[in-house]
């Protein structure tokens, strides 16, 4: 009998897999049609945020932090932390930004993933306008909430004359609601 409780290899798979998971325990996914996740590390602080689409296409954004939500945060920073040791055990460079957008199509999930190697703090822009930089990025102008579209178009400016802002996409399918056993 497998042991449920036991942590397989540490795989980048396993991780995204782990983050939906911890979404999909904390609300009802099958009621959105897009789950964006964005996970940060900057100067050795991390933050997690997700937005969800539903049908209408209004967002939903939820904070991981507040009542009855706790220890969600520590899980899902656990979980980049632990992308980026195994890109180290891999000697690949380590993120500062991992995105993913989740998907579905039928009973199945479909993880677009990127990885941001700009410490976004560090080249003078705000930490909280980041979210913005990546949902206008998948979603457009009208999402735009925390710093505005001027900050955004500098960012963008930025990222297209630097190289290294998206590492690779990756993608894998998953039954919804499963045992997410690897």
């Amino acid at each position: 009998m497998k042991d449920k409780t036991a942590k397989p290899n540490l795989t980048m798979e396993y991780e995204i897999k782990d983050i939906y998971k911890i979404i999909d325990d904390l609300i009802d996914t099958s009621i959105y049609q897009r789950i964006f996740f964005l996970g940060e590390i900057s100067g050795g602080i991390t933050s997690t945020d997700f937005w969800c689409i539903e049908e209408d296409d209004k967002i939903s954004d939820f904070v991981t932090y507040e009542e009855g939500n706790e220890g969600t945060d520590d899980k899902l920073t656990a979980d980049i932390l632990e992308m980026n040791q195994f890109l180290t055990q891999k000697n690949m460079k380590n993120f500062n930004q991992i995105f993913i957008e989740y998907t579905f199509q039928k009973e199945e999930i479909v993880a677009n993933v990127a990885l941001d190697y700009f410490d976004w703090p560090e080249e003078g822009f705000a930490m909280y306008g980041v979210p913005d930089y990546y949902l206008s990025k998948a979603l457009g102008e009208k999402y735009v909430t925390n710093f505005g579209m001027e900050n955004v178009e500098k960012m963008t400016k930025y990222a297209e004359s630097h190289e290294a802002e998206t590492a690779f996409n990756y993608q894998f399918k998953n039954e919804r609601k499963d045992e997410y056993e690897i």
